[in-house]
């Protein structure tokens, strides 16, 4: 396995406070979707 191929593939989302958490919440089934995450 190519490690750079593996972590192209990684997503990071860095939230700061309650109102970004809220959205990255709100947000998170279209974006598991979009990215066809398997874990979250």
């Amino acid at each position: 396995m190519n490690p750079d191929k593996v972590l192209q593939k990684i997503f990071v989302c860095k939230v700061l406070n309650a109102e970004q958490l809220e959205l990255v919440a709100k947000n998170l089934g279209k974006s598991i979707q979009e990215y066809n995450a398997k874990l979250v």
